[in-house]
């Protein structure tokens, strides 16, 4: 906690204003309302205290190396201080103190649970508030790689390449600008060379030089959404939050596709505009990146292009690209300088050093032996300056190979020998570094004249290049670098230039640079020092995924994974908490490229627990052991494996520590899970209230969706609708705001099957339609399937059967093969066919189908419900009213037991319909009537109205018996759905040919008054569509208009 500060800005109720206090005096200002003085001021303070009118904060800035400084909010209450990240000096504003201030107040409050509905459990949350709880970090730190953005600055002398520029420029008509050559040829000169030329005032620019780190989605995407922020200072702050997953009950991170689709959406609602320059893309050799890299293109804004510099042509679909116009493709032999722009090269390179007139001749020769190839042209250049007699020089051009072959011994002969003995060992010395500033060498070297040699070096045109930017980056060409380390190799003894390693990797550790440290410690071969710097970042808060830090970003576990299976088994071994990262990698990497690990990865990852634990056994570690044994769950979480997953959860539970939070709430999760999986709902029901007053009380939004989405599942299998639709729809609305369109997708499922059950059938297919389209974008199958019974349900409640049947084979067809699930989705899809076929009457379709079912290890208890209902329906079809109830009798017990009450209504009002067939009429009125009593308050029609007229019958014949109350109430809203429904099918039977499902939506449209285009719009079809649709309604009514189509429609109560 910051010491008192001198100045405090309170709120005067007095003034009824903001005033600036200086604490050592007694003088009051008032607050200027002036954001220019306001950023000033920030600027100049390292603390304040803020008392406003929801409470009192102190503020205090930290610095950050090389990188912009943020401001945290404290305070101290019960002795405890707790601290909030605020944001930089940019973000600073009083509406954002006051939010801060009245958060801790609210953190302080004990997060109330509303009542809960009648009929369900009364929960004792048992949250510990007063448990000190890590906040999220600032945002993606940009520090590390703040090189990586900068552009290369130009050189004083450069040939005008006016010819390449015309190319970039009509390059801007396309998506993707490829500049593919190997090295040496000129790329990164041309590119800024033109930027600076044609683009600099007009277009604004993001660069982002790669390397090979940058293999790890999660650094690669990071990266480049940070990049763009040039383009606008505002977008991609929720992308880059989703790119720093947290775990949700599903273990799902956000596909890549989805994180990109709202960073796309991000882009073209800000109508940003704007270069994205990928320097290097030949180090990318990632799959997953070429495929999300394609994706990204593909939807790209038409404002936003790609420049990608590149030694290789890159795993792209180019030739749809080059066929669509949204590809310009520039190769080394466009780079290659021609003879004019080569004279004009060493015109301005050489003049009037030149030791002999550039003849055409010589020309010819030089193009001869370079054949314009820029870095040869280059090294030639430095070579000639060092020669004054035309013996020599014609000795030098006579010698210039030209290729990159004899590169190397070319750099040290003519480039490195040449130069003084300080700046030879300045060069062996600096070039294993990707980017020099001049700390760095100091600390290389042990000297502090850096800064002078770097610009020296730079001068001199000793292939160094300085990077734009504020503080002073260098980077040596590729070619020479390389040429440089391994001259160093060859002629420094192994420990020298391992110490070099050594001390870069110091140096980085002390400017919070862990990857670059751990990455130089590696080539210095010290894995004692690469163990040391792994735990750090496994233990700080900002980069360990699991244990109590699971609240912030996670690690980049590509990155990770590769550094650990460096490291010799005996050294893992004796690190249990490197065994769990491990394991954590192997894992977080599958389910990032959305699958599940191979079985080697599986035996690697049990390998890495099994060694975790038994290290953290034998030192008698409990609280590590808890967190083991909680990441075992989560790797069986999955349907048939819950029991298993839940059981590890419960033993991890035992031993966790109660600050360990986020370890426990996800054990209580999984144990939830487990629970709901067995049948036991209300305990299920318990665990997941008790994880959402932990989100709640911490503000983790993301974790709380996906619990909501557990949460208002069971609200729906209890029978509570009501509670479930306003779950459902909280859950949307936060979704919406968040761009997660994973959870919107769930939200649009359970919303729909909600309006299916109260009969909106056009909502309902609306909503499910939607869900569909996201479910495809997520590439989801199990949502797609859900998404498509939902439409079937619907399809069969219009009575379009065929349309059912042929969504029902589409999505099977559509189910990948190597699909984990893929069993169990077909039997859920096969089970809707014979539903379908049943409701046609067609016993034949219903026992072949039925006779096929999927074989599925382990049924979940909803299929299985669904499947014994179907079952006992049909025995009832049948004439086998015994068998039925006897069947339906046999699960009633187990479904109360289990305290699903949708499914128990479900069961007594079919046995309700087998009490009729048996002519129990007294009985079957009872229960109906019973019934009536409690489904009233959840509002269930299409439950009644799927049983068709034997149920409308029966409940006809309550009238005289039911006469007041909520019974008398459901019975007349049901009867009216009844009547509704048949005047529908009545009113339909009177055309000569019945309107099918799309055509009722258009006439319903049409009859209010939408235009055609509106129609296309509502219904997502083409305006040519909507035409046919229409005169096909025109046809069917005999009518010539709308107005002509609206009139029979009311007439034969067609819009109903």
């Amino acid at each position: 906690m910051p010491k008192r500060t001198r100045y405090l800005l309170i709120w005067s109720e007095e003034t009824g204003r903001y005033e600036l206090q200086e604490r050592d005096s007694n003088t009051h200002t008032p607050f200027q309302e002036d954001e220019k003085w306001w950023r000033s001021w920030l600027t100049q303070q390292k603390s304040f205290a803020f008392q406003g009118r929801q409470g009192h904060i102190t503020l205090l800035k930290e610095a950050r190396k090389r990188g912009t400084d943020y401001w945290y909010a404290y305070r101290s209450q019960n002795r405890q201080t707790s601290k909030k990240y605020a944001g930089r000096t940019a973000d600073l504003t009083i509406a954002l103190l006051e939010e801060l201030a009245e958060s801790f107040i609210n953190q302080t409050v004990p997060h109330k649970v509303g009542t809960p509905e009648p009929g369900l459990p009364k929960v004792n949350l048992k949250v510990d508030l007063q448990v000190e709880i890590p906040h999220p970090s600032p945002p993606y730190e940009t520090t590390a790689l703040e090189p990586k953005f900068r552009t290369p600055r130009l050189q004083a002398t450069l040939v005008a390449r006016e010819r390449l520029w015309d190319r970039l420029d009509m390059g801007l008509q396309s998506k993707l600008i490829l500049v593919c050559a190997p090295a040496g040829f000129g790329k990164t000169t041309l590119v800024s060379q033109w930027l600076n030329e044609r683009c600099v005032t007009t277009i604004p620019v993001a660069w982002l030089s790669l390397d090979e780190g940058d293999n790890d989605p999660l650094r690669f995407w990071r990266s480049i959404i940070t990049a763009c922020q040039r383009f606008h200072p505002h977008i991609g702050h929720a992308s880059l939050a989703l790119l720093s997953p947290t775990l949700s009950p599903s273990l799902g991170f956000q596909p890549l596709e989805t994180i990109l689709t709202s960073f796309l959406n991000e882009l073209a609602r800000n109508t940003c505009t704007g270069i994205i320059i990928l320097e290097e893309y030949h180090l990318i050799t990632e799959t997953r990146l070429h495929e999300t890299l394609t994706f990204f293109l593909n939807h790209l804004p038409p404002d936003m292009h790609i420049i990608m510099l590149t030694r290789s042509r890159p795993a792209f679909p180019l030739v749809n690209w080059q066929a669509r116009g949204e590809l310009c493709e520039i190769q080394s032999a466009e780079l290659r300088f021609s003879p004019e722009e080569t004279r004009s090269f060493f015109q301005q390179t050489l003049f009037p050093s030149l030791p002999i007139p550039l003849s055409d001749e010589l020309l010819h020769q030089i193009n001869a032996r370079v054949e314009g190839w820029a870095a040869g042209l280059r090294l030639l250049t430095l070579s000639i300056q060092s020669r004054s007699q035309q013996a020599k020089f014609e000795h030098v051009l006579k010698s210039f190979a030209g290729n990159q072959r004899s590169l190397q011994e070319y750099f040290v002969t003519e480039v490195l020998n040449v130069q003084s003995p300080k700046i030879q060992h300045f060069l062996l010395r600096t070039s294993i570094l990707t980017t020099l500033t001049a700390s760095l060498c100091d600390a290389l070297l042990g000297r502090h004249d850096s800064q002078l040699l770097l610009e020296k070096v730079e001068q001199a045109g000793l292939f160094l290049e300085a990077l734009d930017g504020s503080e002073a980056w260098y980077r040596y060409h590729a070619l020479f670098a390389e040429a440089m380390r391994a001259e160093a190799q060859h002629l420094l003894d192994k420990e020298t230039y391992r110490s070099l390693y050594l001390k870069a990797s110091l140096w980085y550790e002390q400017q919070n640079l862990y990857t670059e440290a751990i990455e130089t410690a590696f080539q210095a071969q010290d894995i004692g020092r690469v163990t040391i710097l792994i735990e750090h970042l496994l233990e700080t808060s900002e980069n360990f995924v699991f244990g109590r830090s699971i609240f912030q970003r996670a690690p980049e576990f590509h990155t990770l994974r590769r550094w650990l299976e460096q490291l010799p088994e005996e050294v893992m071994s004796a690190h249990p908490l490197l065994c769990l990262g491990h394991a954590e990698a192997i894992l977080f990497v599958a389910i990032m490229r959305q699958s599940a690990p191979l079985p080697p990865a599986m035996q690697q990852l049990e390998k890495a627990l099994q060694m975790a634990e038994n290290g953290w056994r034998h030192s008698g570690n409990q609280a590590r052991l808890g967190e083991v044994l909680a990441f075992r769950a989560m790797v069986l979480r999955q349907p048939g494996a819950m029991h298993e997953a839940a059981s590890y959860a419960r033993q991890a539970l035992a031993l966790l520590p109660a600050e360990a939070v986020a370890s426990r709430m996800m054990s209580r999760w999984f144990v939830g899970m487990g629970e709901q999986e067995e049948g036991n709902l209300n305990t299920a029901l318990e665990a997941f209230l008790e994880v959402q007053a932990f989100c709640e009380a911490l503000g983790h939004a993301p974790i709380k969706r996906a619990n909501t989405v557990w949460l208002s599942g069971l609200y729906y299998a209890l029978g509570e609708l009501q509670q479930a639709a306003e779950s459902y729809r909280q859950l949307l609305d936060e979704a919406r705001l968040a761009e997660d369109i994973d959870d919107i997708c769930d939200a649009l499922l359970g919303l729909a099957q909600l309006s299916y059950e109260w009969n909106e059938l056009a909502t309902a297919e609306q909503q499910a339609r939607d869900a569909f389209d996201l479910a495809q974008q997520l590439n989801n199958s199990e949502l797609q399937v859900q998404a498509t019974l939902i439409l079937a349900h619907v399809e069969l409640a219009y009575g379009d059967f065929s349309v059912a049947q042929r969504r029902c084979i589409a999505q099977l067809t559509s189910l990948p093969a190597a699909l984990p699930q893929r069993s169990r989705l077909m039997r859920e899809l096969q089970a809707m066919q014979a539903q379908l076929a049943l409701a046609q009457d067609d016993f034949v379709a219903f026992e072949r189908i039925w006779g096929n079912l999927t074989p599925v290890h382990e049924l979940p208890h909803s299929q299985r419900n669904r499947e014994t209902l179907l079952q006992a329906r049909w025995l009832l079809r049948q004439d086998q009213a015994e068998a039925a109830l006897d069947l339906l009798e046999t699960m009633l017990p187990q479904a109360q037991l289990e305290g699903r009450t949708g499914t128990v209504w479900e069961i007594q009002l079919c046995m309700t319909l087998t009490h009729a067939a048996l002519k129990h009429l007294p009985t079957a009125r009872q229960q109906l009537q019973s019934l009536l009593t409690h489904i009233h308050a959840a509002g269930y029609i299409r439950l009644f109205l799927n049983e068709g007229e034997p149920l409308a019958a029966l409940l006809q014949s309550l009238l005289p018996i039911v006469r007041g109350g909520a019974q008398r109430a459901m019975l007349k809203r049901l009867l009216h759905a009844f009547a509704q429904q048949r005047s529908t099918t009545e009113s339909e039977s009177l055309l000569l040919e019945p309107l099918s499902t799309q055509e009722q939506r258009v006439l319903h449209l049409l009859a209010s008054g939408h235009s055609n285009p509106d129609i296309a719009r509502r219904l997502t079809v083409s305006v040519n569509t909507v035409k046919v649709q229409v005169q096909s309604i025109y046809r069917k009514l005999k009518v010539n208009n709308r107005v002509e189509a609206s009139e029979v429609a009311r007439t034969l109560n067609l819009l109903s």
